[in-house]
């Protein structure tokens, strides 16, 4: 009798057993569907959301194809604003002047945009994109004036060549070998090229705005200059004329009026009217 109730008694602590492992699989399986469900709506709000984002890129992207290059210049005149309505605030001058500007900005980019509507291509370069300020150059060929660009609000350097004086060889050649010059040499110490264009009466070469001056009147107005600051201008020079042999061009007119001085004292090398290229 003793051993059956023994017997009995294991029997129902090991089917005690089981019910509480059974028990146990349930829950942790419960907790895992759960898990996995959560998991899968996660995933599914995700794609939905990836999607709907790729969408809206999809239309935004084809409503900008379709109105065509006229976005992408409204786009870049918006920004430019910025750059010319906070140039120096503090003279009235300036600001009637850039106030000015902003209104021929705009007009310049309507005209743009019709222009770009009907013929489907950039407009040519005219007078009406620059702002003319003050002369800062003369020489026996042309002048060169301080202008602003309407568009991006940058000074530039803009030497004009007057077409009756360009009916000879000799001065026909000067110009244009200038500009293949130019269009060859990139170099931080050389005045760079930014574009050329040509009216009725006039041929005009945009060149970047050195604001220091040259350096004959920089050295005028300083009398004597210290040596390193010396070494480090004679430098540039040497740095800017290396690169113009490197490119099989020579100068052949080095002098204080013919290199100019930027903001930050960085020497740019310019008037390239005589020189060879060998």
């Amino acid at each position: 009798m003793l051993l059956l109730k023994k017997k009995s008694n294991n029997s129902s602590i090991k089917s005690n057993n089981i019910a509480k492992n059974k028990g146990k699989q349930r829950r942790a399986m419960q907790s895992l569907e759960k898990n996995s469900s959560a998991q899968s709506s996660a995933h599914e709000a995700s794609v939905k959301i990836n999607t709907s984002s790729r969408s809206s890129k999809i239309y935004h992207n084809s409503h900008t194809s379709e109105k065509g290059p006229a976005v992408e210049i409204e786009k870049s005149t918006k920004e430019s604003s910025n750059i010319i309505s906070t140039v120096d605030l503090t003279n009235a001058g300036s600001i009637h002047l850039n106030e000015g500007i902003v209104t021929e900005r705009e007009k310049q980019v309507n005209f743009i945009k019709i222009y770009t509507k009907k013929h489907e291509s950039i407009p040519p370069t005219t007078l009406e994109f620059y702002k003319f300020v003050k002369l800062i150059g003369k020489g026996a060929f042309g002048k060169v004036t301080l202008g602003i660009h309407k568009l991006t609000g940058k000074h530039v350097a803009i030497k004009t060549f007057e077409k009756s004086y360009m009916k000879d060889d000799f001065s026909r050649k000067k110009v244009f070998q200038e500009v293949y010059i130019l269009k060859k040499i990139h170099h931080s110490n050389i005045i760079r090229l930014l574009e050329v264009f040509e009216s009725s009466k006039h041929f005009f070469i945009v060149m970047e705005y050195a604001g220091a001056g040259d350096l004959l009147h920089y050295v005028k107005k300083k009398r004597r200059l210290p040596e390193n600051e010396a070494k480090f201008i004679f430098k540039q020079i040497l740095y800017g004329l290396g690169h113009c042999h490197c490119r099989s061009v020579l100068h052949r007119d080095i002098k204080l009026d013919n290199v100019l001085l930027d903001n930050e004292k960085g020497i740019k090398l310019c008037d390239f009217g005589v020189s060879k290229i060998i």
